[in-house]
């Protein structure tokens, strides 16, 4: 019995560092009009645009970002 219990707890510390990345990623302006995605929650001097609640993938997020009118990051 201990063996599986073991065996539980190492398998599932192994997923939980694969669930903490797939994390909502935002689409955000900054004080200075740029806009780019990010892949954590956005702090208070950035304005989220697009959906409030954040986007469930990356690509879905810098799909939202093109139909939106704004400066992107320069570089």
């Amino acid at each position: 019995m201990k063996r599986y219990l073991i065996a539980a707890l190492v398998a599932g510390s192994m997923a939980t560092p694969g669930l903490a990345a797939a994390g909502q990623h935002y689409v955000v302006e900054d004080t200075e009009k740029f806009c780019s995605v990010i892949d954590a929650a956005p702090s208070k001097n950035l304005k989220v645009l697009g959906d409030k609640q954040g986007y469930g993938s990356r690509d879905q997020a810098e799909q939202a970002l093109k139909g939106i009118n704004c400066k992107p990051l320069p570089g």
